[in-house]
């Protein structure tokens, strides 16, 4: 019996308090593109989601009742990412107002759930072959108190809830990914991560995760759609 193909789900933010411009939004549907380049066999979906307690959880449930995905990829900035930030771990906790000015009436996302949940991806090796390729990343064991986090352990529950035998993770990203070609023409530290390189390495992980060997040339099927 040949096995089922993998279904990806790839989802970002939209904007929220000090954030005006989240670059995860085109991120996601930049990473989408790629991935249908490179394994045009796969299934792959991308969705912005709103950065607010209520409507982030609902419409990840949708799209996981829609999509039934085999590993679910989740993006979102950091004001303390200078590198691609792979996420080990969500709390089963909330935090401050989102972009709708609403703050959780409770300090808790499911009442009676797990302290924590461990994302299940694998996380060293992720980093380890982002690494490999030239892309700079790291191991994070916080994924915060806000909306990451939480859309990161409601994917893992919905995992598991619904019986799927799949992988699910976070990935914090830099505030600013700046494309690599500039108006003033100036040249970028080669240990900086643009957008572009932003890009090679979520395709690192998803090569990754659907179990093929490091491709350090993978960044030449970019080049088409970076122009």
């Amino acid at each position: 019996m040949n096995r089922a193909q993998p279904k990806i789900l790839l989802t970002g933010f939209g904007p929220f308090p000090g954030v005006p411009h989240n670059v995860t939004g085109q991120y996601v549907e930049a990473l989408a593109a790629a991935v249908r380049r490179s394994y045009r066999s796969i299934e792959v979906q991308s969705q912005c989601l709103p950065t607010a307690w209520q409507e982030a959880p609902l419409q990840l449930e949708h799209l996981y009742y829609l999509h039934k995905p085999t590993i679910a990829l989740h993006f979102g900035v950091s004001h303390l990412a200078k590198a691609i930030v792979v996420e080990t771990t969500a709390k089963n906790c909330t935090g401050r107002a989102d972009v709708q000015g609403i703050a959780p009436e409770l300090d808790y996302l499911v009442p009676g759930g797990a302290q924590e949940l461990r994302a299940t991806v694998p996380v060293g090796r992720l980093v380890a072959r982002v690494r490999k390729v030239g892309v700079p990343a790291v191991v994070s064991h916080d994924a915060g108190a806000y909306l990451c986090n939480a859309l990161l352990y409601h994917s893992i529950e919905l995992m598991s809830a619904l019986e799927i035998h799949g992988q699910c993770g976070f990935i914090h990203l830099p505030v600013s990914l700046p494309q690599r070609s500039t108006h003033d023409g100036a040249r970028r530290k080669s240990g900086d991560l643009d957008f572009e390189r932003s890009i090679v390495g979520g395709l690192e992980i998803v090569g990754t995760l659907l179990g093929l060997p490091p491709d350090a040339q993978r960044s030449r099927l970019l080049r088409p759609m970076m122009a």
